[in-house]
């Protein structure tokens, strides 16, 4: 399995998932810039990159934070 890690695997997929991760951390910062702009949440940046690293994973996490704080984005009322 790519990225797997128990020891036998631990070599194999090595350079695919490090790959994967640098060309995400691009997108994800991006991304979840347009959503903050198109929220109205752009000043909620600070908490946005606070919340993100709580979260272990690599994959998406920034936009799914941005997606919270931005509840315009989805046509939802503030309260």
């Amino acid at each position: 399995m790519i990225g797997h890690k128990p020891p036998n695997h631990h070599d194999f997929g090595w350079a695919s998932d490090q790959s994967s991760d640098l060309l995400n951390w691009v997108t994800e910062r991006l991304v979840s810039l347009l959503i903050a702009l198109t929220g109205s949440a752009l000043h909620h940046r600070h908490n946005i990159n606070k919340d993100a690293k709580l979260n272990p994973s690599a994959n998406a996490v920034r936009p799914k934070v941005a997606m919270a704080y931005a509840p315009d984005h989805a046509g939802l009322k503030k309260l």
